[in-house]
């Protein structure tokens, strides 16, 4: 669930909404500037953060899959490839050998 951004304003204006385009000209513009900076660095710090934790949980989610014997390999298998593919999206990509090696070992071993 999304978290609301509150941000301290030191100054800001009561402006009527049909006059909004004229008051990025005159001497309000370093009001709305700072303003807008502070709400674009509010949001890259949001979703920069989530973004890392999405990698941690790929990273976390392919080093703990187990292939077991009950289901389709070829299933299975599927399944972590797609988390690879999630992994090379973030800019992550896994070397080929060692993701091959990866994937056999999670073989169970009987």
């Amino acid at each position: 669930m999304a978290e609301p951004i509150s941000v301290a304003i030191p100054f800001a204006p009561k402006v009527n909404l049909i006059d909004l385009p004229d008051k990025f000209l005159g001497q309000l513009f370093k009001c709305w500037k700072g303003l807008l900076t502070v709400i674009l660095d509010e949001l890259d710090r949001k979703y920069n953060i989530e973004e890392q934790g999405l990698e941690k949980y790929s990273i976390s989610k392919f080093m703990r899959y187990q292939i077991v014997e009950d289901r389709f390999v070829a299933e299975q298998t599927h399944e972590i490839i797609n988390i690879e593919h999630t992994l090379a999206d973030a800019e992550m990509k896994l070397p080929e050998k060692f993701l091959v090696m990866s994937i056999v070992d999670k073989f169970s071993k009987s």
